[in-house]
């Protein structure tokens, strides 16, 4: 309460007006009046004047309660942290590039040490800036050590944009090559995410890791590889990171790749020695990664092609089996290929996980498009249904042609004309 009260005091004091939280918050309507503070009394808090001079009644009780202590909890505390909007004006000015302004508001007592929003005002200038704006600010008294969780340093931030000149001067002035946060985790992560190998380079120079465990794909190499950066992965590897690097929801860097549908950048690292059968944590192998991106994008099969041509397992055991996860999908269109493809590479239709046996898992697809059926009255629906009814039926036969003995029994009932395999 004591840094609300001077918060509000500071804001008061320099604007010269009497301003409520509704105000400060930008909610009021057009009114500058003062608001009673309340924590969740709302119903007795005063209104403001409406244009007209009119009592603004009717909205009172909605707006009160929302601008109340209580209603503004998840906002104050970012709002206090960065000024509110008393350090806006000088990000503003910073990312536009409009240094006598940034002169002026730090003059003013701006801070340059400010976190607006999720990044740190010189980390905004590191990305979207040039270097003499840079170099004002940390003459100002801005330091290079500003976290924040956009990129996580203005280093990094840096990085991710390509500015080698600025990456330098951040150096030059003490910033850390290591420091953790934000969404890459590390600079050398977010120069390998956006395939910047000049700044990788310099900053495997200054004493990088290039193993180092961070960021939403845990190591460069990762990051490089999830976003398709081929000539970073190769420049990565030839600097000594090691293809086979564990770590994050797909676990290498190669699960990222499939994970990502970059084929170049999968084949790449299959040929400097990638294991094709190293876990996924999120999906239980790399081959059932594709398999599912098959799915979801109801692309081609050629990445599972490449992985299985290169020894991927296609019979590993539990709830992962890549020919239950086709199963499991049977209504897309590829899915009849991808199943065939398996069998041709030895995949079992034995294999149980949850749910049973691949064609059990078929069969339950094949019953939730029949189980819509009925309640469709559009005959083009009707018949898109009737198509991917048959590509479950296509992917059944196909199980059952594999196993004979698992399914020579056939219905004698039938669901519009077609005999139900079971």
């Amino acid at each position: 309460m004591e840094e609300i009260k001077q918060f509000v005091a500071k804001r008061n004091c320099e604007t010269g007006t009497t301003y409520s939280m509704e105000a400060l918050l930008q909610r009021s309507r057009g009114s500058m009046s003062s608001f009673a503070i309340s924590v969740n009394t709302h119903g007795s808090a005063p209104c403001d004047i409406a244009t007209g001079g009119q009592l603004d009644v009717g909205g009172l009780r909605y707006r009160m309660k929302m601008m109340s202590l209580k209603g503004s909890a998840k906002k104050l505390p970012q709002i206090i942290r960065s000024g509110g909007s008393l350090n806006k004006a000088l990000y503003t000015a910073v990312t536009s590039g409009d240094q006598p302004q940034v002169k002026r508001l730090a003059a003013l007592g701006k801070d340059v040490n400010a976190v607006v929003d999720d990044q740190s005002i010189i980390s905004a200038a590191a990305q979207s800036a040039d270097i003499e704006m840079v170099q004002l600010l940390i003459d100002l008294g801005a330091s290079v050590h500003t976290p924040d969780r956009k990129f996580g340093s203005a280093l990094a931030s840096a990085c991710h944009s390509g500015k080698g000149d600025i990456c330098e001067l951040l150096i030059a002035h003490g910033a850390s090559i290591s420091q953790t946060r934000g969404k890459y985790g590390c600079p050398l992560s977010a120069a390998a995410a956006r395939g910047h190998v000049g700044i990788a380079a310099l900053l495997l120079d200054h004493g990088a890791d290039i193993g180092q465990r961070a960021g939403a794909f845990h190591s460069p190499i990762s990051h490089a590889a999830g976003y398709g950066q081929t000539a970073m992965v190769r420049f990565l590897l030839d600097r000594g990171a090691d293809v086979n690097h564990t770590g994050g929801a797909e676990g290498s860097p190669l699960g990222f790749a499939v994970a990502w549908s970059h084929g170049k950048t999968a084949k790449m690292l299959i040929d400097c020695g990638a294991n094709v059968n190293a876990p996924s944590p999120k999906h239980g192998s790399i081959l059932a990664i594709s398999i599912l991106k098959i799915a979801k994008e109801e692309g081609n099969i050629d990445m599972a092609r490449l992985l299985l041509d290169a020894g991927a397992d296609s019979d590993p055991p539990g709830s992962h089996n890549p020919l239950r996860v086709a199963a499991a999908n049977a209504d897309v269109e590829a899915m009849a290929d991808v199943v065939k493809l398996l069998l041709s590479h030895g995949a079992s239709t034995a294999a149980h996980g949850h749910g049973g046996p691949a064609i059990e898992l078929a069969k339950r697809v094949r019953n939730k498009w029949y189980d819509k059926k009925p309640f469709l009255v559009n005959a083009e629906n009707v018949e898109h249904i009737d198509d991917i009814i048959g590509r479950c039926y296509e992917v059944i036969r196909l199980l059952k042609e594999a196993d004979p003995p698992a399914g020579r029994r056939r219905s004698s009932s039938s669901r519009d004309g077609v005999a139900a395999i079971i």
